[in-house]
């Protein structure tokens, strides 16, 4: 693949960012090699003229080497017919002749004769670099695997540069039907599977395709078991054709880019979309999907885990509750998950023995829990039997359980051997198959390999609804292996307990799809690969998940201590403000009354009581306080003197303007008496309080979108209605905005930090509560077998 591709395709497909679109178009301005290989690369998209070519097919021109599958396929280019050995009768249809899907005077042996299905099928045009290795994949989804260097000219001589590649297909029988292709080879009648025309043109010449390299074509297998085979297409005078020269199709399978496959557990894609998430984009489905993780992948898995139930009793802290699988150990699934790899429950032998009838043979007491725990430690000390059965089986050394499983364990184990057919799913671990597994493997250094591979796909599909992460390690572990000799272990290995699963399996091996070429040390090398990434994109899932919910924890805590500083210092201010009002209200009806100077008596431990029975100045100050709280005008007569006090409150409101484009608005009242604001309430767009008639007010109101601030101050405010617009504030900068009162600078911007701190956290605690249901919802789905597999949520 060359070092610009994936690039250039992120671009095309429009998969980055704003700053890396810019960021590669000024290189594009500057690097001469980058801009010759995307014209190269756009120009590819552009040859794709079928309307109904699926959109992903762009992933599919990302070049990559397929040198090891390149077989034998289409030697000299033409028509090709797959058809299979019993007999299908077609009716032919008479269809109008169409000249427009002839593109050229000259078919592939440079003569003028062409058919009938030429006329009527619509080509799909791919425009290749001879010179580079490219898979194709047509709208009915056949995929050619073109070697590099495989073009040869009338000159006999290697092609360079760029290759037109007509591709014509009639894969269902509305098409065949629709094309007048016939079903015929000698007079015999075919049951086809479909067929397919290709031509390779340069300049508007026939290219031929060099014998040593082939182009490798696999063609979805529609009708599974039967013998298919591969016939050319002789045109005849009648504009029919004939089907010539059958081969047999081969066994190998054909590896794609990996990051083209879904490797994704069924339905996750479709719960995700439901919950509102854009599956197209990959890198936030791989964010969402390896962001599950367990603690342990043990059958007594337990862990924290937040849920949609748990109580929240305020704003200020995060629920989480234990998601505990049942602690009874389940022998059935801990013999699949560590021991069916290499044995049967039977007298069948794999790697290992079968196991039936292992109690009459091994040495009672406690010698078999301590061979399965650690039977290296039973051979090193000498034991008889121990070394008995290492050598009777080619001195395989058997896995060292220690750490990993418990006695109790084992003895489940045990009693699952004995009694095979007692499945007992009680202790269903939800952790089978762990995202880091599949993210391991979903890595474009496993591309030509048996993972990188439709088939492998389809398996997978299989694999996680089983929940046995040991059927994947089969697969990961033989990439040297046929595809069918992989199958035939995991249906042997699935027979024992799974039948439904043993026989999708036992399916799969009869389909006999063969392998990709690997060499050992290949092979070797990339299964340490995935084994030391696998361990490190667990570690990592598993600390990141540990530190999302340890910082949760503390940002809870620090969210409650700022809540309880702000209402200790609230309250404190508030009553400071509303005494100072009280006071000036106080003295303002002892003055109206001609009662000055009043002050409370001294505090004294000795009190006098007395029944009072009138009205009096004496209550003046619970008419005065009770104005305050209330905020109306208070009218009191002294019935002993006549004499009136009066403290008059007016209604004063502010209308915002654009009020909905603001995340949130405050209003500050500063009164010239009092030392710190009145925040007020507001309905909508409207802030209302009534003003005392004592003090004279300014107002500043302050609104925020995004990181931005707005503001806004009134002078002289009295009662009555304003209308007011917010102006931006330079550099959204608090610290330098200075209230019309100086005196209440400090507290108003004080009160504006927590109301920023407050939103925040708000934002914080909503984005918490929808990634945790969407952590729940999805966990089914991830994690089948923690619960009863369902479908696509809605």
């Amino acid at each position: 693949m060359n070092k610009y591709t994936e690039l250039i395709d992120d671009y095309l497909s429009g998969d980055l960012s704003a700053e890396e679109k810019a960021e590669f178009e000024g290189r594009l301005q500057n690097e001469k090699e980058l801009k010759e290989e995307f014209e190269l690369q756009k120009q590819v998209l552009q040859g794709i003229r079928d309307a109904g070519m699926r959109s992903e097919i762009k992933k599919g021109f990302r070049k990559a080497s397929f040198k090891r599958q390149s077989g034998k396929f289409l030697a000299g280019l033409g028509i090709t017919l797959l058809v299979f050995a019993s007999v299908w009768v077609i009716q032919n249809r008479s269809i109008p002749h169409d000249q427009a899907n002839i593109r050229h005077e000259l078919n592939e042996e440079n003569n003028k004769q062409w058919s009938d299905a030429d006329k009527h099928l619509m080509p799909e045009i791919f425009i290749v670099d001879a010179e580079r290795d490219t898979v194709i994949e047509t709208k009915n989804g056949i995929i050619f695997t073109i070697p590099a260097n495989c073009f040869l000219n009338e000159k006999n001589e290697v092609v360079t540069g760029q290759v037109e590649l007509e591709v014509k297909e009639a894969m269902n029988p509305m098409d065949i039907m629709r094309a007048g292709l016939s079903t015929v080879s000698d007079d015999n009648l075919l049951e086809t599977g479909g067929m397919f025309y290709i031509n390779a043109r340069q300049g508007g010449l026939n290219l031929e395709i060099a014998k040593a390299k082939g182009i490798y074509v696999s063609i979805p297998d529609r009708n599974p078991g039967k013998k298919m085979m591969l016939f050319d297409g002789k045109r005849m005078p009648n504009g029919k054709i004939d089907w010539v020269d059958p081969r047999p199709f081969e066994n190998k399978i054909n590896p794609v880019d990996i990051l083209s496959l879904n490797f994704y557990p069924p339905h996750f894609l479709d719960s995700l979309s439901a919950l509102g998430f854009d599956i197209k984009n990959k890198n936030l489905s791989d964010s969402v999907y390896y962001s599950f993780t367990c603690e342990g992948e043990d059958d007594n898995f337990q862990s924290d885990w937040p849920d949609e139930t748990t109580a929240r009793s305020d704003s200020t802290k995060v629920g989480l509750h234990k998601r505990v699988a049942h602690t009874k150990p389940n022998g059935a699934r801990l013999f699949r998950k560590n021991c069916s790899v290499c044995h049967t429950t039977d007298s069948r032998k794999l790697t290992g023995p079968g196991l039936a009838g292992m109690m009459t043979r091994v040495p009672g007491g406690p010698w078999l829990t301590q061979y399965i725990l650690n039977s290296q430690k039973l051979i090193k000390s000498g034991d008889a039997y121990a070394n008995k059965i290492y050598n009777e089986n080619g001195k395989a050394v058997m896995t060292v359980f220690e750490g990993i499983l418990t006695e109790r364990d084992v003895k489940a184990i045990i009693n699952y051997i004995n009694s095979p057919g007692q499945l007992d799913r009680s202790g269903s671990s939800p952790c089978e198959i762990e995202p880091s597994r599949i993210r391991a493997i979903w890595d474009r250094k496993l591309n030509n390999t048996l993972l990188a591979t439709k088939e492998f796909e389809e398996r997978l599909r299989v694999i996680f609804q089983n929940c046995n992460h040991h059927l994947l390690d089969l697969y990961v572990n033989n990439l040297d292996k046929n595809m069918f000799e992989i199958d035939s272990m995991a249906a042997l290995i699935m027979h024992e307990d799974e039948r439904e699963t043993g026989a999708q399996f036992t399916n799969f091996y009869k389909r006999k799809n063969g392998r990709v070429a690997i060499d050992e040390s290949h092979m070797r090398e990339l299964q340490r690969y995935v084994e030391e990434k696998r361990n490190l994109y667990r570690e990592a899932a598993v600390k990141a998940l540990r530190n999302l919910y340890a910082n949760e924890k503390i940002k809870d805590a620090q969210a409650l201590e700022e809540l309880l500083k702000q209402d200790a210092a609230e309250n404190n201010r508030r009553a400071t403000v509303f005494e100072e009002e009280v006071k000036a209200n106080m003295n303002e009806a002892y003055r109206q009354l001609g009662r000055t100077g009043d002050t409370p008596p001294p505090v004294n431990s000795n009190y006098l009581g007395i029944t009072i029975n009138n009205t009096g100045w004496k209550n003046v100050d619970v008419f005065v306080r009770e104005s305050a709280t209330t905020r109306t005008t208070m009218d009191y007569t002294d019935t002993a003197t006549g004499r009136k006090a009066t403290i008059k409150y007016g209604l004063f409101s502010v209308k915002v303007n654009d009020f909905d484009k603001y995340e949130r608005v405050y209003t500050y009242l500063i009164a010239d008496q009092l030392s710190s604001f009145l925040r007020v309430p507001n309905k909508g767009n409207i802030f209302k309080e009534n003003l005392n008639g004592l003090f004279k007010y300014s107002v500043v109101v302050f609104g925020f979108s995004g990181k931005d601030i707005y503001f806004t101050e009134i002078k002289e405010a009295g009662p009555g209605q304003q209308n007011v617009s917010l102006v931006k504030m330079p550099d959204a900068d608090l610290e330098r905005y200075k209230c019309l009162n100086k005196v209440s600078t400090a507290d108003v911007i004080r009160d504006l930090k927590f109301q920023l701190f407050d939103q925040n956290e708000t934002k914080r605690k909503q984005d918490v509560a929808k990634r945790e249901q969407v952590k729940n919802r999805l966990w089914p789905v991830v994690f089948p077998c923690a619960v009863e597999p369902q479908g696509p949520m809605k």
